[in-house]
């Protein structure tokens, strides 16, 4: 998922993602990996993964979840519905690899 910060905002969406993974690494055990990415000064990524579809859903039945639809409007160009669920893309893992 790519996230546009409103303008100033940039370090409030930061803030956001930054402390979004200890919450979920606390509350979401389906959640293999969550990975926030800085692509630029005002667009920012989130990548995860699940064990499955009942982790995804937790996932976005979740607090980060709660919190950036919360804060959407003030954060994010385009706000929840225009801004952050257009940018969700749901993909099958076919191959993996570990070191």
């Amino acid at each position: 998922m790519v996230l546009n910060a409103q303008a100033g905002k940039e370090q409030a969406l930061e803030e956001l993602l930054t402390g979004a993974a200890s919450v979920i690494e606390q509350t979401e055990p389906k959640t293999l990996l969550w990975t926030a990415l800085k692509l630029n000064d005002n667009t920012f990524g989130i990548f995860d993964t699940f064990t499955d579809e009942s982790g995804r859903e937790a996932h976005f039945a979740g607090k980060v979840a709660a919190a950036l639809n919360a804060q959407a409007d003030d954060l994010v160009v385009g706000g929840w519905e225009n801004g952050v669920l257009p940018n969700i893309h749901n993909f099958e893992v076919i191959a993996e690899a570990e070191k």
